[in-house]
């Protein structure tokens, strides 16, 4: 009897203190990760649409990132205690990435309603966060987007600091 208290009360501490439990779907967190190693090039270079079948990303809700890409989406696909980190880019119909053909940025919006989207050179991101609600999430992400954009603006004004120091010698 007391072996049977002690275990369950053991348990009730390991489920209440967090531990034993992911905190996130990990079935399905696994089950992307491996179709992601198991792709050619990590799917870079896989059009979007195959991709998304491959991850079944089909009805996932998603949120635009910030991409320095001229013709580029992140997306973040939200599931239960993670999320998909997933960089696009657009192209003419019949010109895939690392082909040498060249086209046009003009016509953009043209171009992205009626081009290819591929998944780009930026390889998918699986973050485990433990987060559930796609706005906290979202929140957090844009905070530290602003926060690396005010570091590097510290940054550049220390290095032109010590430059402007180091003509004036």
């Amino acid at each position: 009897m007391t072996r049977i208290l002690a275990t369950t009360i053991a348990a009730a501490l390991l489920v209440f203190s967090g531990c034993g439990v992911p905190g996130y779907d990990k079935a399905r967190y696994d089950k992307m990760e491996h179709a992601i190693l198991q792709s050619t090039n990590m799917l870079a270079g896989m059009q979007l649409s195959e991709a998304s079948k491959l991850l079944s990303l089909e009805g996932v809700r998603w949120d635009e990132g910030y991409t320095t890409v001229p013709l580029g989406q992140e997306r973040i696909y939200h599931f239960p205690g993670f999320c998909l980190r997933l960089e696009i880019e657009v192209r003419p119909l019949g010109i895939t990435p690392g082909s040498t053909q060249s086209f046009s940025y003009i016509g953009e919006g043209e171009l992205r309603s009626n081009g290819v989207w591929w998944v780009s050179t930026f390889w998918p991101h699986l973050e485990v966060d433990r987060l559930s609600d796609p706005r906290t999430r979202m929140s957090n992400y844009w905070d530290n987007v602003n926060a690396s954009f005010r570091s590097h603006g510290a940054k550049t004004k220390i290095i032109e600091s010590r430059m402007q120091t180091q003509t004036n010698k």
